[in-house]
């Protein structure tokens, strides 16, 4: 999910809101949550909701969510988030492991990177509780949460 472009980039406060709003659209609209990285300006994640929340359903609350939480703290209004999101169906194993080695690797990648041990990125193991739409994810890193958007 892309930022607009008039708006300023996310540092670790914001992340840590961002994480928060992915926790209220679980709480809301059930889905599993495997892999997720947030970068200054956009943000990947691997999610597969529950029947019958769509991914539209879940897009939208994480969208609303994080834009009224970063905008209350930065004392601004209006939208934050590009209109149109893109996913993709992941049908293989082999294409699930790919993706996530693309979110797992996309902050090391970025351009002006400070590295991956300065980006915020989880990656836990495949039925890890935390990946459980009705469990409360326990994130020793805050700023973390994600679908392959």
């Amino acid at each position: 999910m892309r930022l607009l472009r008039r708006r300023a980039k996310l540092a670790d406060p914001d992340f840590r809101l961002l994480a928060r709003a992915f926790n209220r659209a679980r709480a809301l609209h059930p889905f599993y949550l495997t892999a997720w990285v947030f970068l200054p300006d956009h943000w990947h994640a691997i999610c597969a909701p529950v029947y019958p929340t769509t991914i539209s359903l879940v897009m939208k609350s994480v969208k609303q969510s994080s834009m009224s939480a970063l905008n209350q703290q930065r004392g601004a209004e209006g939208e934050l988030w590009q209109s149109r999101f893109f996913d993709r169906a992941l049908r293989t194993v082999q294409e699930y492991n790919e993706k996530v080695e693309y979110i797992h690797l996309n902050p090391v990648k970025a351009p002006k990177s400070r590295g991956p041990q300065k980006r915020r990125s989880a990656l836990p193991a495949i039925g890890d509780v935390r990946a459980h739409p009705r469990e409360e994810p326990q994130t020793a890193n805050p700023a973390v949460c994600a679908t392959l958007l």
